[in-house]
Parts: structure tokens; C-alpha cells; sequence
């Protein structure tokens, strides 16, 4: 259309008489054509961005509102998984692991809602995030059921075994019948074996009463006599009374004898007998000095056992420890001085 208007105003300046005149029409009318052409143009440019500036408000308005809202929805799910958290505080740290899952969830959603110009792509994978956090939450949730779930079966199972285990050591004081009697009992509420066999293994432990030690030396026609010169002493010599124990079994019972030195070392010779054993109650090993074994009859007796070494005593307050099972059953002490001689 505008070459057509230009081309008949070109017609109508070459059909003029004065050619030189109708030129001068010509560029007049362009001129102003042209000027015509560009005012319009520039109106319809500013018009054209009015118009955008007006759908890029109106878009950005609506992505604040969306973005409010996805804000919103993380809220939620973070005010659900934090109130799970308040409620359950005592099992949190068997859930460090889905904890530090939500919180990298949780900071990558803030991470893309932080954007200054956030676009709609970013806003659909956060809202996607956000489902995979409640996801997650819900995972949460059922784990601490679980284990809500599992402490309460263990709180009772030791409730259980709390009142199983002082019925067992109740009957340790019975007479022989009674024990079984009440044996049976036990095992009708179900007892744990381990249980009870470490309980009547206790329980079996015999006691030693009435140590007494000291040092002594043989004159040439093999009598024996009390020496308490760190220097003339030969062996030294452990009494005590084993005690009646009608929960122990009768028959052979081996019997350790520690003696520890002024210094605190145990006195110990392996090709003399001595050896290693376990402490029941702390589970360290320790040295012996020597073993015996008795044949006990469930009766009150009283044993001796020697120790002879191979090297001088020394002078000194020294202590003797007597073991059955792992287990201290006596203690004594005794002194070595020196001599006049």
C-alpha cells in the first residue's frame, strides 16, 4: 500500500509541466510521508511496549503469587516434619541420617524461592522438591513409629527380665528344695537360660572364712615353724575354711591363690605352677601364684596352700587373694621384717 501511494505521487511530479517543480513536490510529499511512516512507527513501538511491560508485570505478579504460595506449602511440610521432631526429641539421633536428607530438600526449595526472578520452570521443580520432602516426611514419620514401636517392646521386655532377675536371686537364699521348687516356677514364667545359669553359677561360688597367712622355714628334722624374717623364710603358707554351699555341687573344685607383693606385683612362677586366669566380674586377665585342687563335699573344711619361689622374699606388708571361679572368696595379709640375724 505504501509503494502503490509512493508510486502515484512519483506519477504525478514526472506528469508536471515544470519537471524541476515537480521534483521538488515529489521529495516534499516523501519527506512527509516518511515522517508520517515514523511517527506511526514509534507509536506503535511505545504501544507495543506498554503492552509487554503490562503482561511482564502482570507475569511476574502472578509467579509472586505462586511463589507465595509454594512458600506456603514448604511451610506446611516444614511445620509437620518440626512438630514430629518436638514430639519425638529422644529418637532423633537414631534419624540423623533422613534428617540431614530433609534439610538438603529443605535448603535446595529455599535456594530456588530465594531468586529474585524466579520463572515458572523453577517454581514446578520446587513444588516437585516440596513433594519429595512431604515424601520424605512421611518416611520420617513411619521410621519413628517403628522405633516408638521397638523401645516399647524392649521397655517391657527388660521390665520382664528386671522382675525375672530378682526372683532369681531371691531364691539364691533358699534351702536346695525350694530352689527347684521355685526353678519351676521360673521356667513356667519363661526365664532366659543364659540368664539363669549365670545366676546359679553365682550362685555355686564357694566362700573362704578364716585366712590366715604367714611364713615359714623347716629345721633339719622337718618340723615346721612360723618365720616372719624376709631372709630365713622358705614357703608361705595359706589356711582357710571352705564354707558349706548347698547350692554348689560336691566333687573336685580348683582353688587359686594370688600373693601380691609389698610392691604390688602378684608373685608368679610359671615352671612353679603359677598361670593366668579371668576375673569374673571386671573381665581382665591375671596372674596366680599358685592352684589347688579340693574335693569338696558341700561341708565345712579347712585347707592349706604353699608357695615356694625360686628367688628371695623381700620385707613388707604382702596380700593374699583367694579365687574360686573368677571370683575373690577370701582375703588375708601377712608381714615380712627383718631379722636380728
Amino acid at each position: 500500500m505504501r509503494l502503490q501511494i509512493l508510486f502515484r505521487l512519483f506519477n504525478v511530479a514526472t506528469m508536471s509541466e515544470d519537471n524541476g517543480s515537480g521534483k521538488k513536490i515529489f521529495y516534499i510529499i516523501l519527506i512527509l510521508l516518511l515522517l508520517g511512516i515514523n511517527a506511526f512507527l514509534i507509536y506503535k513501538n511505545r504501544a507495543e511496549k506498554k503492552r509487554f511491560a503490562a503482561e511482564t508485570a502482570q507475569l511476574k505478579g502472578s509467579l509472586e503469587a505462586e511463589r507465595d504460595q509454594v512458600k506456603v506449602e514448604l511451610n506446611d511440610a516444614v511445620q509437620v516434619i518440626d512438630q514430629l521432631k518436638a514430639e519425638n526429641t529422644g529418637l532423633t539421633d537414631q534419624l540423623t541420617e533422613i534428617e540431614l536428607k530433609m534439610d538438603e530438600q529443605k535448603t535446595e526449595i529455599n535456594r530456588l524461592l530465594s531468586r529474585k526472578n524466579v520463572s515458572r520452570k523453577e517454581l514446578s521443580e520446587a513444588r516437585k522438591l516440596i513433594e519429595v520432602l512431604r515424601g520424605t516426611s512421611e518416611s520420617y514419620r513411619q521410621q519413628i513409629e517403628t522405633l516408638q514401636a521397638e523401645n516399647l517392646r524392649l521397655r517391657d521386655t527388660i521390665l520382664y527380665k528386671e522382675t525375672v532377675t530378682k526372683k532369681v536371686y531371691a531364691l539364691k537364699d533358699s534351702v536346695e528344695s525350694e530352689y527347684f521348687t521355685q526353678q519351676a516356677e521360673k521356667e513356667s514364667l519363661e526365664m532366659d537360660k543364659a540368664e539363669l545359669e549365670q545366676t546359679v553359677a553365682t550362685g555355686s561360688v564357694l566362700t573362704a572364712a578364716g585366712v590366715k597367712a604367714n611364713g615359714i622355714r623347716f629345721k633339719r628334722n622337718g618340723k615346721e615353724i612360723t618365720e616372719d624374717n624376709y631372709k630365713k623364710v622358705e614357703k608361705v603358707k595359706v589356711c582357710f575354711d571352705i564354707m558349706e554351699n548347698r547350692i554348689a555341687s560336691s566333687g573336685p573344685k580348683d582353688i587359686l591363690l594370688r600373693i601380691i607383693s609389698p610392691e604390688g606385683s602378684t608373685l608368679a612362677v610359671e615352671s612353679l605352677g603359677s598361670g593366668v586366669f579371668t576375673h569374673a566380674k571386671t573381665g581382665e586377665e591375671r596372674q596366680y601364684s599358685t592352684k589347688a585342687t579340693i574335693d569338696y563335699n558341700n561341708t565345712q573344711d579347712r585347707y592349706c596352700m604353699f608357695w615356694e619361689q625360686n628367688f628371695p622374699f623381700a620385707e613388707g606388708t604382702y596380700n593374699t587373694e583367694i579365687y574360686h571361679e573368677g571370683y575373690v572368696i577370701g582375703k588375708g595379709d601377712f608381714s615380712f621384717k627383718k631379722g636380728i640375724f
